[in-house]
């Protein structure tokens, strides 16, 4: 990650995700939102879909995590820095039946 104006940037993963490839955010905290802003100026890929589980409180634009069985994507990318925190959500998504080798963590 690096600073810039003042706030927090994490650097987006693109040594893992190809240009243009359909992926799932999981996390709307700090690195989320970074990286949802990243791909809204560049371009990069396609977010299909931007989920967290405190979706109810975050507004229209990011949705519940059980939704994302719904969606045909490349990967699933948990935005979350605590490890543990990532574990459980990449445990969660398997038992979602979410692809292990679809589940990127940061």
């Amino acid at each position: 990650y690096k600073l810039r104006e003042s706030k927090m940037e994490w650097h987006f993963p693109r040594e893992r995700i190809r240009e243009h490839q359909r992926i799932v955010i999981y996390g709307a905290g700090d690195m989320g939102r970074s990286f949802i802003k990243q791909i809204a100026e560049n371009h990069y890929c396609r977010v299909i879909l931007w989920v967290d589980k405190n979706y109810e409180k975050l507004g229209s634009a990011v949705h519940a995590p059980n939704d994302i069985v719904k969606c045909d994507f490349d990967y699933v990318l948990v935005a979350i820095f605590d490890e543990q925190v990532s574990k459980k959500v990449s445990d969660y998504l398997i038992g979602l039946g979410v692809a292990e080798n679809k589940i990127l963590l940061m």
